[in-house]
């Protein structure tokens, strides 16, 4: 299940890398009452509120997070509540998880230092 119905999460949402791999977004959700009802691609975005249902009805295991980071903490809740096993961080922040949740963070701004400090000669 993806959360965020923004810039980020419409380009991972259509993503086509993932068909490759059996990865399939199962459902998106955002707490913006403008994007609810919306369809990314043939996805139609879902409120926040019925996250539970939408874990039941999907069987989803991962969450990805691709929300702002003061959205994030709120939303990692919701997703530990609704019984997730793994989280996938695209938000620029650190989550402290339960042992027995995975978690993988994407931290986009770390790739492009990364990548600076290769060009400017480091190893």
């Amino acid at each position: 299940v993806l959360f965020g119905a923004g810039s980020l999460g419409r380009a991972l949402a259509g993503y086509r890398g993932f068909e490759k791999h059996n990865i399939r977004i199962a459902a998106i959700v955002d707490v913006d009452p403008s994007k609810v009802g919306q369809m990314i691609g043939d996805i139609s975005v879902e409120a926040l509120e019925k996250l539970k249902k939408i874990r039941e009805r999907t069987d989803a295991r991962i969450a990805v997070i691709a929300v702002p980071a003061p959205a994030a903490l709120e939303v990692t809740k919701e997703v530990l509540a609704a019984g997730f096993d793994g989280i996938v961080n695209f938000a620029p922040v650190r989550l402290h998880l339960p042992e027995n949740i995975a978690l993988y963070s994407v931290d986009l701004s770390i790739a492009f230092e990364n990548i600076t400090y290769k060009l400017k000669g480091g190893k």
